[in-house]
């Protein structure tokens, strides 16, 4: 299984099925699972998302005027 392949946020604790994929994480995926539930993380990913949203929306209105020599 690919561990970077978005899979259920929050799979169902009481069906073990839920949990099969668990059996082919490597470590880096083992850190994904945790890291992808932590809630500072999910804050800071959240506020990094919102930001660069707005720096695309500032950027793609901001036409610098030496862009065209």
């Amino acid at each position: 299984m690919d561990e970077t392949r978005p899979g259920p946020a929050w799979p169902d604790r009481q069906d073990d099925r839920a949990y099969g994929y668990v059996e082919q994480l490597t470590s880096r995926g083992w850190a994904w699972e945790f890291l992808r539930r932590n809630p500072d993380f999910q804050n800071h990913l959240t506020n990094a998302l919102r930001d660069a949203e707005r720096e695309r929306q500032v950027r793609g209105h901001y036409q610098p005027a030496f862009e065209h020599c």
